[in-house]
C-alpha cells in the first residue's frame, strides 16, 4: 500500500471522526476521537470474522499505519515544542521543584512498582514474560502523555496552579520514560546489564541531561537569529527548523533524549518572544500558527491510537491480566505522587490531599506509550502481550479518566479567580 493512499486514507478519516465528534458528540477531542475510532474499529473487527474477504483489506491497511515510526520519529518534537511554547515560564519556575521531582523520582517510582507488579501477575496467569520486558512496560506505561494531558486541560476549567502543575509534568516526565524504556530494552536485547548499575545510571544521565543541554543551545541559538528578524513568515521558517533539525540531531547524530531537548527549546523561545522584534500581532501570529499545528497533529494521533485495535493480536488470559494491570497502573500513580508529595513538608503544604488525587487521576497515558510498545523488536515473545496490555491501559486512560477529570476537578478544586476568568 502506498504511502500517498496511506495518508489520504488517515486524514479522510480523521475530518470525519472529528467532524461527528464536533457535530453530535461533543467529547473533548481527545476522548471523542479515539472514542469514535475505537468502536469502529471494534465493529470492523466483527465484521472481518463474518466476511474476512469484503472487511480484509481494513485490516490491512491499519497494519500498514507504523505508529512507532509516525510519532516517536515524526510528531513527537512538533507536539512537544507547540505545547511548551504556550507555557509561562514564569508559572513553570514557581512549580520548578514540584515538576521536577514528579518528572523523575515519581516516574522511577511507578515504573519499579508497575514492572515488578506486571512481573507476578503475568506469572499467576502462565503469561510468558521475562522480568525486565515487566520493567520496559512498567517504564513505557508510567509516564504521562502531555498530548493528551493537555488537550483535556483545554476543555476543563481547571485553576492555573493545577494547569501549570498536570502540563510541566506531562511535558518532561514522558522524556524520562523514554529513556527508563529503551535502558530496559537495553537490558532485554543483552545491550546492557541489569547488574551493572554504573553503567545504566551514566546512560539515563547522559541521555537526559544530554537532552537538556540540546534543547537550551538550539533554544538558545533560535533566540539569538529571531532577535535579527521582524517578519512571521522568516520567524515561522525558523521554529520549524528548530524541530525538524533539532530533533533529529538530538535524538540521531548526538544520540541524546530528542524528547527533552525540544520541551526546553519550546520554553525557551517561548519565554523570550517579547523580546524578538516583531509586532505583537506577529508574535500573536507565530503562536497561533503552532497552535493550530498542535491541533491537527493531535486529531491525528488520536485517530491513530484508535485504528491500532484492528492490528492487535490478543486472547482471553490478556484481557484478564489488562484489567488487573489497569488497577494496578492508576494506584501506582497514586503511590508515585503520594511519597515526594507527603516527605517534602514544602510539597505537603502546597499541595492538600485533594491535589494528590487529581494528579492521580488525571494522569493520562496515550500514543507516546503505544508507539513505544511497537518499537519493541518483532522477534521477541513478549511483544504481542505488552502491545495488547499496553492498549487496554491507553483505552481506559483516555475514555474513562479523560471523561471525569473533568467533573473530578470541579468538585474538588474551589474555583478561583483565575479560574473564573479562564
Amino acid at each position: 500500500m502506498s504511502s500517498q493512499l496511506i495518508m489520504a486514507g488517515v486524514v479522510t478519516f480523521t475530518a470525519f471522526t472529528s467532524y461527528v465528534n464536533y457535530r453530535f458528540i461533543k467529547l473533548p477531542k481527545s476522548v471523542g476521537l479515539t472514542a469514535i475510532t475505537f468502536f469502529l474499529a471494534l465493529t470492523i473487527r466483527v465484521l472481518v470474522g463474518i466476511c474476512p474477504e469484503e472487511f480484509g483489506e481494513m485490516v490491512s491497511f491499519a497494519n500498514s499505519i507504523d505508529l512507532n515510526q509516525t510519532l516517536l520519529h515524526g510528531m513527537i518534537g512538533f507536539l512537544l515544542f507547540a505545547g511548551a511554547l504556550q507555557i509561562n515560564m514564569r508559572d513553570l519556575l514557581q512549580e520548578k521543584w514540584l515538576i521536577g521531582t514528579l518528572s523523575t523520582i515519581s516516574v522511577m517510582i511507578s515504573a519499579m512498582i508497575i514492572g515488578t507488579t506486571t512481573w507476578c501477575l503475568a506469572q499467576i496467569f502462565g503469561l510468558q514474560l521475562p522480568l525486565s520486558y515487566a520493567l520496559m512496560f512498567g517504564a513505557l506505561i508510567s509516564p504521562t502523555d502531555p498530548i493528551a494531558v493537555m488537550a483535556v486541560l483545554k476543555s476543563c476549567r481547571a485553576d492555573k496552579s493545577l494547569r501549570i502543575k498536570f502540563a510541566g509534568e506531562a511535558l518532561f516526565n514522558d522524556g524520562i520514560g523514554i529513556v527508563l524504556f529503551i535502558t530496559f530494552l537495553g537490558v532485554a536485547s543483552k545491550e546492557y546489564s541489569i547488574l551493572n548499575l554504573p553503567e545504566l545510571v551514566l546512560y539515563f544521565v547522559r541521555e537526559s541531561i544530554g537532552g537538556v543541554m540540546v534543547g537550551c543551545v538550539f533554544g538558545w541559538v533560535t533566540i539569538a537569529i529571531l532577535r535579527t528578524i521582524n517578519q512571521f513568515e522568516e520567524a515561522l521558517l525558523i521554529t520549524l527548523a528548530l524541530v525538524t533539525g533539532g530533533y533529529y540531531f538530538a535524538d540521531v547524530f548526538v544520540d541524546v533524549s530528542g524528547v527533552i531537548a525540544m520541551a526546553i527549546a519550546g520554553l525557551m523561545v517561548g519565554a523570550n518572544l517579547d523580546k524578538v522584534p516583531m509586532s505583537k500581532r506577529e508574535i500573536v501570529q507565530l503562536k497561533d500558527v503552532w497552535k493550530v499545528i498542535d491541533e491537527l497533529l493531535n486529531t491525528l494521533l488520536f485517530v491513530l491510537i484508535g485504528l491500532e485495535f484492528l492490528s492487535l493480536n490478543f486472547n482471553v488470559e490478556m484481557v484478564i491480566l489488562g484489567l488487573g494491570i489497569i488497577a494496578m497502573v492508576v494506584v501506582a500513580r497514586w503511590i508515585s505522587l503520594a511519597l515526594p508529595i507527603s516527605i517534602v513538608p514544602a510539597f505537603r503544604v502546597k499541595n492538600p490531599p485533594n491535589m494528590i488525587w487529581l494528579l492521580s487521576w488525571g494522569g493520562l497515558r496515550g500514543g507516546i506509550s503505544v508507539a513505544l510498545a511497537l518499537s519493541i523488536p518483532m522477534d521477541d515473545v513478549s511483544r504481542d502481550l505488552i502491545i495488547s496490555v499496553t492498549y487496554g491501559v491507553v483505552l481506559f486512560s483516555l475514555i474513562v479518566q479523560g471523561l471525569t477529570i473533568g467533573p473530578l476537578i470541579q468538585q474538588l478544586v474551589t474555583p478561583t479567580k483565575d479560574t473564573q476568568s479562564a
